[in-house]
């Protein structure tokens, strides 16, 4: 059953990534107006990861763990997608599977997940999302493990500062106060100072 699980799962990435692939290749008058697989493809993914106990299945099947992390990755990828339908579709199927995590306790996992989302050199749209999860999940984070988490937010925070997209811009303005808010009390000075220099520069530059 768990093996089963699993082997769907993978189905469900590979067919999405392709389905992502081939539409990107299609030139933009020549889209087609349905988006079938991608759709069907992530509801397997969110159906599959919904229901499943990490653990569990992940005891069962040690493909899992990173089955999981391309999942969600692809499903990332999709928020950026050219229909504003599936788009949402996407949006609201992240929405589940990190909740559905957080319902599991799976708190450091969602946050793993969300930072090295921010960290990859994805389209805006997917980056924005990433970030305003993590703004509203970072206080999740447990104490022994804030300081790594700061550390991997703050470089992937100085290489989005670099990117000239608007969007991601005003998201960093919007979400990095929350980020400090949860970040800056628990994190050593050193790390501390050098985001607060690097983030006052970037807002008066």
């Amino acid at each position: 059953m768990a093996a089963s699980k699993v082997e769907r799962l993978e189905r469900a990435i590979n067919t999405l990534e392709a389905a992502l692939k081939a539409n990107d290749l299609i030139p933009g008058n020549k889209k087609s107006v349905s988006y079938d697989k991608e759709r069907n493809a992530c509801t397997e993914i969110r159906t599959i990861i919904v229901a499943s106990d990490f653990n569990t299945l992940y005891k069962a099947d040690r493909r899992y763990g990173d089955l999981l992390a391309k999942g969600v990755e692809m499903v990332f990828r999709m928020v950026n997608h050219i229909d504003q339908d599936i788009r949402t579709y996407a949006e609201e199927s992240l929405d589940a599977i990190l909740r559905s995590l957080l319902l599991g306790f799976y708190h450091s996992r969602v946050l793993v997940l969300l930072i090295t989302e921010i960290g990859r050199a994805n389209a805006a749209r997917s980056v924005v999302c990433a970030l305003r999860r993590l703004a509203h999940l970072v206080h999740f984070s447990k104490c022994n493990r804030v300081v790594s988490y700061g550390v991997h937010i703050l470089s992937a925070l100085t290489s989005l500062m670099k990117r000239p997209e608007e969007a991601i811009q005003n998201a960093i303005i919007s979400y990095t106060g929350l980020l400090f808010d949860t970040l800056g009390p628990r994190m050593k000075s050193q790390h501390s100072d050098k985001a607060f220099v690097c983030v006052l520069f970037h807002f008066h530059s």
